[in-house]
């Protein structure tokens, strides 16, 4: 097991279903460790169910509540092959209720709570065959299920969170008996790895619509996040149907994970194996890992000698419509580097693909792309439509991207009030949004258009956001900013000492010198009792 895993296990992701194996080994008082894995074994050996049976048992619990008049040739089946099925015997009573058969439904109802009765608990969890057959124990006794999840454990555990009638939570504790069942086919999983569980058998879960697999992903990218292994985005979202190639590009991103904190030999040692999954990927033709590969080639360990094959694998990602890579590419066409040319057309076209398939993260990217290039490119009028209408729905930072194109004038006639206003408002929707507050107050701070200036709202906004965030105070940026708005409010004195803050926090940070020369140029401006707009940094460049 890699160091990961062996960090994973160590911190926590199993405290859960630890917690279940210490329970049951407290209920069991004086049986021996032997005696309940004997127990366990012998229970489990009497719980049997065919892939058949579990398929059928999903299609039932997907029914209970959506398609009741489904579930009596579904029950049916599902008798036909397991007369003493609780799932079966819910769904039919469900069923009988629906078609106004009293007598059929008190009948399946009654042999529904008799099954669920005589449910084996080890410990403090009850042993059932499926995910299915917990939540139809729990319903049988009266529960209403509002959440699961699976728990990583030998057996695998699952969890389920209900509440009574009385509306009060209850949290119940399941052992799988037959989780072989809930790999798809074609997927052999290895239950006693974490592995087999985390990067093959939950993201096929996941895909199938289970909400549990998705809640266990989640619960590991939460739980990980400050330890370099927080799953990505697109983790969720792997197409189905392809488990190997999934498989590939998620133990390549493990490794590029596990190269962050390693050194010398061991960094390119897993930069290497990264590069092998990712490299199967994208000749299975997957388009995660050509762009994961291409961004592979761009560090300097393994960029000699394959920049052209960087560049052929982000492009050949973008035009198979991966998102992440449209959007690296257009940024690497729009500035150009070592391996691009600047081609601001090709930009222009991936930023507006990128608009087309993606959301108002996209939306504003396109906008502010089309913003920094006025005169060079056309500016789009369905784009600007779109963003009205996100706008006019309160997404904080497209009243801000729609602000700038009234103060710059963009696609739109000039208007400092309206774009005061958006901004303003863009600051209300979202007041503890670090990187929106900064730029709304800068805007209103230090504009050199009065009509745009708002000093107080700066100053107040800014207030909020600072003193109620500690990790906010720790960015230079964001202080050089506070500063700044203090100074446009006459407090020269509070300014000099934020800036000093600023200055010292920069001195810590990756700023570049450019950047740190900036601020001491505002500490400057702040002792003479200056406040900033734009004729001080003309100023400050003819001084240059």
């Amino acid at each position: 097991m890699t160091l990961i895993f062996r960090n994973i296990l160590l911190k926590g992701l199993f405290v859960a279903a630890i917690s279940i194996v210490l329970q049951a080994c407290a209920t069991l008082g004086e049986r021996s460790a032997a005696s309940l894995k004997a127990r366990t074994e012998a229970v489990f050996a009497g719980i049997q169910q065919t892939k058949r049976a579990h398929e059928l048992e999903e299609q039932i619990i997907a029914r209970l509540d959506t398609s009741p008049f489904e579930l009596g040739p579904l029950g049916s089946a599902l008798l036909d092959l397991e007369p003493a099925n609780l799932v079966a015997h819910l769904g039919l009573a469900v069923f009988y209720e629906a078609v106004k058969e009293p007598k059929g439904a008190a009948h399946h109802r009654m042999v529904a709570e008799e099954l669920a009765a005589g449910v084996e608990k080890i410990g403090t969890s009850f042993v059932v065959a499926s995910p299915a057959q917990a939540e139809s124990f729990l319903r049988a006794r009266g529960f209403q299920c509002i959440g699961a999840r699976y728990l990583p454990s030998t057996p695998l555990a699952y969890q389920i969170l209900a509440v009574d009638d009385d509306g009060v939570n209850h949290q119940f504790d399941f052992l799988l008996a037959r989780p072989e069942n809930l790999a798809p086919p074609g997927l052999t999983i290895d239950f006693a790895k974490f592995e087999d569980i985390l990067f093959l058998l939950m993201p096929e879960r996941s895909r199938l619509g289970d909400t549990a697999a998705r809640a266990f992903i989640r619960q590991v990218q939460f739980e990980h996040s400050d330890t370099g292994f927080g799953l990505p985005e697109w983790f969720t979202h792997l197409p189905t149907g392809r488990p190997n190639v999934n498989i590939d590009l998620l133990k390549g991103y493990t490794q590029q994970n596990a190269a962050v904190s390693a050194t010398g030999d061991a960094r390119l040692e897993a930069l290497r194996a990264a590069e092998r999954h990712y490299a199967r990927a994208a000749r299975a033709g997957s388009a995660e890992g050509m762009y994961l590969l291409a961004r592979l080639y761009r560090s300097k360990e393994l960029g000699r000698g394959n920049q052209e094959k960087a560049a052929q694998l982000y492009r050949s990602a973008a035009s198979a419509n991966n998102l992440d890579a449209m959007r690296e590419l257009a940024r690497l066409l729009e500035h150009g580097d070592a391996i691009f040319d600047q081609d601001i057309e090709g930009a222009r076209d991936l930023y507006r693909s990128a608009y087309s398939l993606g959301g108002n993260a996209d939306l504003r990217a396109y906008i502010e792309f089309l913003r920094r290039h006025e005169g060079e490119v056309a500016f789009d009028g369905e784009a600007l439509s779109a963003l009205r209408t996100s706008a006019k729905d309160k997404h904080a930072w497209s009243l801000m991207t729609l602000a700038n194109l009234y103060a710059d004038g963009v696609g739109v006639q000039s208007n400092y009030r309206r774009a005061r206003t958006l901004m303003r408002d863009a600051a209300r929707e979202a007041p503890e949004a670090p990187d929106l507050i900064n730029e709304v107050a800068w805007v209103l701070a230090t504009s050199n258009k009065q009509q745009l200036r708002d000093d107080r709202f700066a100053l107040a906004v800014m207030d909020h956001m600072m003193r109620g965030n500690e990790d906010a105070r720790l960015n230079p940026m964001y202080l050089d900013t506070w500063a700044a708005a203090y100074a446009a409010n006459g407090d020269f004195e509070e300014a000099v000492r934020l800036q000093n803050q600023a200055l010292e926090v920069a001195g810590g940070s990756h700023l570049s010198e450019a950047l740190l020369a900036e601020m001491e140029t505002h500490l400057a401006h702040f002792h003479r009792g200056e406040a900033l707009s734009k004729e001080n940094f003309d100023a400050d460049e003819d001084d240059r």
